[in-house]
């Protein structure tokens, strides 16, 4: 146990299991709060799970204190969003659903071009959120990826400094834009590189992300730190279901790469198994119109066990990004063995037991498909794969590497860095 303050900043509020950046940002608040930090979080964006919510019962994190200077508390950590932010949660939940049902087949057949990849914190904002904690005093400061690294402008000197990054920026920047989609923000290496060199330690999703922030800034400290998940120790055996299983949020590469599956692939799939089931799990299925009634769009559900283990084995048809992808340990964790492509393998150790299959074009996803459909040994074979592979992301592993961080910059193992100015 520990007395030290912990802030961490971020955009979202990070509750489990809607998004992957959410339910990772939730793994570093869980493990703070269990090693018994004062742990504070700042809220800087306006996008939230319900106009008006408790802070703890949505993350499932009692006992953080939270400041969302964009939404007005009511008492304790009940809060109600702002004009603002009401507005964009009544067009994410009511309006954009209706006009892309509206839209039906042509939505499944226009590739939206454009990725939101988040925003930089503005210098007036980081300015006012500093305001908010100047009392505070942390100890140590979380920055939620480099996009938030304009608010360390306005910190104490003596407040050590580290970046969760949950991807490479301007790599993923440059993935998106080989496959034709325009990232905004575009972070360019030079606006990543400058910010990184402002931070005391650098936290990578995966080993090559955190061998890239090492090479990139060599002063600060350099850890990978994939994100955790709970084992379940009793997973049942596969069964000829013939149901295959999708987990996605509605993020713009998620749209694209199950848009991909269901134009390029599926169709030659059904052709030659048409009993097959695709279940559709998460929040992008409110952007998805398939008129196939084979096809489950169930939405966000909280639980997805049950659906899961109805499946045979897991798809992830992402074409673009960079990152850990993190519903992909969801799959392992529940047994799945996973198909899909190099994009979405990426960050991943390699072993010879590993639960991946890579293919990156429509025909060989196509006949890896077919032949998991039809191979009930191969499915449970990638099943116990999946059961030991996922051990590697323990919590357990994960709260000890992260306290360990902590100490070695708390106790001026390493130089502070000079803090340049953000982009």
């Amino acid at each position: 146990m520990t007395n030290q303050t912990v802030l961490y900043v971020c955009e979202d509020v990070p509750v489990l299991n809607t998004a992957g950046h959410t339910t990772y940002i939730n793994a570093f608040l869980a493990s703070l709060l269990a090693a018994g930090y004062d742990l504070h979080v700042l809220v800087t964006g306006n996008h939230f799970p319900l106009p008006i919510f408790r802070f703890s019962v949505v993350t499932s994190l009692p006992g953080i204190k939270s400041q969302i200077p964009q939404a007005w508390r009511l008492w304790a950590d009940v809060y109600i969003a702002q004009p603002l932010g009401v507005a964009k949660w009544a067009y994410r939940r009511l309006f954009k659903p209706l006009v892309q049902a509206s839209k039906g087949k042509r939505a499944n057949r226009t590739r939206a071009t454009t990725v939101h990849i988040g925003r930089w914190l503005k210098p007036v904002e980081a300015k006012r959120l500093a305001a908010l904690v100047a009392d505070l005093k942390p100890e140590v400061v979380f920055i939620d990826t480099v996009l938030r690294s304009p608010v360390l402008d306005y910190l104490p000197a003596s407040c050590k400094s580290i970046l969760v990054g949950h991807d490479i920026f301007h790599q993923r920047c440059l993935s998106l834009i080989a496959s034709g989609l325009q990232p905004l923000p575009c972070v360019s290496l030079q606006d990543e590189s400058k910010a990184l060199h402002r931070f005391d330690a650098l936290i990578g999703i995966t080993e090559a992300d955190a061998a890239i922030y090492a090479a990139i800034c060599s002063k600060a400290a350099v850890i990978a730190l994939p994100s955790p998940i709970q084992v379940q120790n009793e997973i049942p055996a596969r069964l000829q279901t013939q149901r295959i299983f999708y987990l996605g949020s509605q993020g713009q590469v998620n749209v694209d790469g199950l848009s991909w599956f269901l134009g390029a692939i599926w169709p030659s799939v059904k052709a030659a198994q048409p009993a097959l089931v695709l279940d559709v799990v998460g929040s992008v299925g409110a952007q998805i119109h398939c008129q196939d009634p084979d096809v489950h769009i169930h939405g966000r559900v909280d639980d997805f066990s049950g659906i899961a283990q109805q499946a045979m084995f897991a798809i992830n048809p992402v074409r673009a990004g960079s990152g850990l992808k993190i519903k992909m340990i969801d799959y392992f964790a529940h047994g799945l063995g996973c198909i899909t492509t190099a994009v979405g393998a990426a960050g991943f150790p390699q072993a010879p037991d590993s639960p991946i299959a890579v293919c990156d074009d429509a025909s060989a996803f196509t006949a890896k498909v077919l032949e998991w459909s039809n191979d009930l040994d191969k499915c449970n074979q990638q099943s116990d794969n999946a059961k030991h592979y996922v051990k590697q992301f323990s919590e357990e592993g994960f709260g000890v590497a992260l306290r360990n961080l902590i100490n070695r910059v708390t106790c001026n193992e390493i130089a502070s860095v000079e803090r340049a100015t953000a982009p």
